[in-house]
């Protein structure tokens, strides 16, 4: 019998416990969440904007020269001669790479990408 009424107890216990947090249900109602507003950016821009938010020295795009969907071989020879980067992220539906670095891709390293690669160099100048 006070087993039954322990447990009872104990059941009706859980059961308040677990209800609905108001606050968590009406969170997001006040503004679009971010996955709404996100759906709307292009996911080239999307990947731009995060990479321009790390504040990195060095910016760049590297893309085919024909416009075409960079293969694995385009990838590898990317990062062999970006080695130092911090971030690399392939977007624009494979077609380019965005680098972000605080380190500059050495002159030879630029140059060899440069014979193989449409490079944009989109990094903000140093202030003086």
């Amino acid at each position: 019998m006070i087993r039954t009424s322990l447990l009872l107890s104990f059941a009706v216990l859980v059961s308040f416990g677990c209800g609905a947090n108001e606050g968590v249900m009406r969170s997001g109602r006040e503004s679009p969440t971010p996955a709404a507003v996100a759906g709307n950016v292009d996911p080239f821009e999307r990947e731009m904007a995060e990479i321009q938010e790390a504040k990195f020295t060095w910016l760049y795009v590297v893309r085919r020269r024909d416009g075409g969907i960079l293969s694995s071989e385009d990838k590898a020879f990317v990062k062999q001669h970006t080695t130092d980067a911090n971030r690399r992220v392939v977007a624009d539906g494979g077609k380019a790479v965005i680098i972000g670095s605080n380190y500059s891709i050495t002159a030879d390293g630029a140059q060899i990408l440069k014979q193989r690669f449409d490079v944009a160099d989109l990094s903000t100048p140093p202030a003086q």
